[in-house]
């Protein structure tokens, strides 16, 4: 394939995804405009976001970055123009909610290690080799049942300890996006960084 033809390859791809981002933003705007008046208010887009654990103040933030004529009504060519930075700040909404979920779930665990016992054991039993089954959920581990009774043996052992609160501490934060992006882009999981650097070594390296 010479050059030429490559290049309008990608712009054919490029279109695609455009107008697959389009139709994403459009579902999701008629969803949202429960009057079915072609706008979106404020009210209507905090019914949409407070599912997502989004605070008020941020959803506002959101709809004044959205609104770009200031008329207090966001506009299907508002939407489409906002919806990359609406996309993130969805995701980055949705990953803060997830670390306070790991930080409760470790509290619990470190509070009360005995309490977490039947839950893991029950969780070893949905296990096909390697393969986990729930409901309609099935995914593939990498160690299978194996790792799940080693949990449950520690946790046996386990004296309760005091939990982590419920702060996230920024500096760990930016030390496991920076490991992330460090070892993702080799297609491993790995506790050990493309450096040898550990975990200890990576939260030192930024301010809690």
């Amino acid at each position: 394939m010479c050059i030429r033809d490559r290049r309008r390859v990608r712009e054919k791809l490029e279109r695609s995804m455009a107008d697959q981002r389009q139709m994403e933003a459009m579902r999701l705007f008629c969803k949202i405009d429960s009057d079915k008046d072609g706008v979106l208010s404020m009210e209507e887009l905090a019914i949409e976001l407070t599912d997502y654990g989004m605070p008020d103040d941020e959803i506002e933030r959101l709809f004044l970055t959205l609104d770009l004529d200031g008329d207090g009504y966001v506009s299907e060519d508002e939407w489409i123009q906002g919806w990359d930075g609406f996309v993130h700040q969805i995701e980055k909404q949705q990953s803060q909610k997830m670390q306070r979920e790991v930080l409760v779930a470790l509290g619990h665990v470190r509070t009360n290690p005995a309490g977490c016992i039947a839950r893991l054991s029950d969780r070893a039993t949905r296990f096909t080799g390697k393969h986990y089954s729930w409901g309609s959920s099935n995914k593939v581990s990498k160690e299978g049942a194996v790792a799940v009774q080693d949990a449950v043996d520690f946790l046996h052992r386990q004296e309760p300890i005091p939990d982590l609160g419920e702060h996230v501490v920024r500096g760990l934060v930016l030390a496991g996006e920076d490991h992330a992006h460090d070892i993702g882009q080799a297609g491993v999981a790995s506790h050990v960084g493309s450096d040898g650097s550990g975990s200890w070594d990576r939260s030192g390296a930024f301010p809690v």
